[in-house]
């Protein structure tokens, strides 16, 4: 099964110097902020299955409205940061960096 999740692991020497530029961070700026050092860096980037690790959506956590009110306030955030093009420019960009593993199941 494929999904969307913010669990990610990566090198500390990538982030370490640039860890004060948290603070001025908007509420979902860190995920573009990572994401763009990623890019900067052309990281390698794998999507492996974590077993026994589930991040549910919102609607299963929340109830199906308060979910989806949180999914789109969530949206709204994101655009705010970065803006509609800003973010497909960082898919795009971030889906080209991705490499396959041999086995893509972490436990």
């Amino acid at each position: 099964m494929t999904s969307l999740s913010g669990e990610r692991m990566l090198r500390r020497g990538l982030i370490a110097d640039r860890l004060a530029e948290l603070d001025a961070l908007p509420r979902f700026g860190f995920e573009v902020w990572l994401n763009r050092i990623c890019i900067d860096a052309a990281a390698r980037l794998a999507v492996v299955e974590w077993g026994r690790v589930d991040s549910p959506m919102k609607s299963h956590k929340y109830g199906v409205l308060q979910g989806i009110v949180a999914d789109l306030r969530m949206m709204s955030d994101l655009l705010r940061t970065a803006g509609p093009l800003r973010l497909v420019r960082q898919i795009v960009r971030m889906r080209n960096l991705r490499v396959r593993l041999v086995s893509n199941e972490v436990d």
